[in-house]
């Protein structure tokens, strides 16, 4: 029993340091991002590191669970952490409020992925978001948890590094355990399921209702952190009410009209992935297959792909055959409506031709069970944005852009 004890203490520490800590470069490095468009400027995030704050006992937020599944927010007192790597850290008071109903609310939502090793990430992507006001009037945040002690974990982490956020800051969302149960957290398995909890945080802001939901949805990871931010608690002017990001919302409306999605063709020399044994692949060869992945899924399967002879369907082979990539190109946004209208067709629930424009028995129908239920019984592709960037090429007469001659070969 003594040593038994020694070790849950031993693995308790382990683990809250994990979450605490900022990984170093060679482990899970917060990757710098900064997603430039023509020449309009950006509206997305770079890393930009802010310190972290004093542990104190805060008001958050947290998620129960109706009978069908659905997440509802509720506002409660976390357990405080008493924790060497929580002390002798100054205080920064975010100042940005939030609307998160009615007129006013934003009308795009990011569906974040997150896990324990990425806590540090979204922590101090949180404390960022919470001081650029722009941000929050323009975007609302659901955070995707597997589990109701990964939430629990997550609030005790906000409690130590960023105690003074606000509880509207953030929505949390504990995922539905998938229909195959959850798949072990390494290599493909684990891209597996960022992309299953992701759709999951679509799904639960279609299951708010029209009037309640945004309009848009991105899915993004948690290496995100505001692009205008300056440093330990300022930002820029980036983030005033009336600054770039007010323009949010406008710009991906303007994407969608223009009906199509930036890519570039993936170069087989600037990357060489080792995965061991001696086996590599190039940059083009790793994303090719992607691409594929996701067409087949979009198409209804392999047979249904490689059987299919459209025009929409050339298309996607093209892309597939020249490896253009469209992954983050661009924001990664969806209209949400359109995010139910797949989930319907790729679930089997109402039925769609390979290449064939949505019905109106597809677009009016609605789940009985709630889409965060039904989304919880497909299997969705790792890259998870491409599938719905390929399914609107199939169905909704997109097209992806070559912009290589703009950004250069991708790696």
């Amino acid at each position: 029993p003594i040593f038994a004890l020694g070790a849950l203490l031993w693995e308790d520490a382990f683990n809250l340091k994990w979450a605490l800590v900022p990984p170093s470069a060679d482990q899970h490095p917060v990757r710098p991002i900064v997603q430039q468009i023509e020449d309009r400027g950006s509206f997305a995030v770079a890393a930009q590191a802010v310190a972290a704050t004093t542990a104190s006992i805060t008001y958050t937020t947290t998620a129960t669970r109706t009978t069908n599944g659905q997440a509802v927010t509720s506002t409660t007192f976390p357990r405080g952490l008493n924790h060497t790597l929580c002390k002798g850290r100054p205080l920064v008071f975010p100042t940005a409020g939030a609307i998160r109903s009615g007129p006013g609310r934003p009308m795009v939502g990011a569906s974040i992925a997150v896990h324990p090793p990425k806590f540090h990430a979204a922590a101090i992507f949180l404390s960022q978001y919470a001081l650029c006001p722009g941000a929050v009037r323009a975007l609302w945040i659901f955070i995707v948890f597997s589990s109701d002690k990964d939430l629990q974990m997550f609030r005790e982490t906000l409690a130590c590094l960023q105690p003074g956020l606000p509880p509207d800051t953030w929505t949390p969302v504990v995922a539905k355990t998938p229909k195959n149960g959850w798949m072990l957290s390494h290599g493909v398995s684990h891209q597996l399921t960022a992309a299953y909890k992701k759709w999951y945080g679509i799904a639960h802001m279609l299951d708010l209702g029209q009037d309640k939901a945004p309009a848009y949805g991105l899915m993004v990871d948690s290496e995100l952190l505001i692009y205008d931010g300056a440093g330990e608690g300022t930002v820029g002017e980036g983030c005033r009410l009336d600054g770039p990001w007010s323009e949010l919302l406008h710009r991906i409306q303007e994407r969608e009209l223009s009906k199509s999605f930036p890519g570039a063709v993936v170069s087989s020399t600037l990357t060489r992935y080792d995965f061991g044994g001696g086996f590599t692949r190039s940059g083009q060869d790793y994303d090719k297959v992607l691409i594929s992945e996701n067409a087949q899924w979009a198409a209804g399967g392999y047979s249904s792909y490689y059987a299919c002879k459209s025009k929409r369907c050339q298309l996607v082979q093209r892309q597939v055959n020249d490896c253009v990539y469209s992954w983050w190109t661009d924001v990664p946004w969806m209209n949400l409506t359109v995010a139910g209208w797949l989930m319907a067709s790729i679930s089997g629930k109402k039925k769609l031709g390979i290449d064939a424009p949505p019905t109106t028995e597809l677009t009016t129908w609605r789940p009985q069970e709630g889409w965060q239920n039904l989304s919880s019984v497909i299997r969705f592709p790792r890259f998870e944005h491409l599938a719905y960037q390929l399914w609107c090429v199939l169905h909704l007469s997109f097209e992806i852009r070559d912009v290589t001659n703009i950004t250069g070969q991708a790696k």
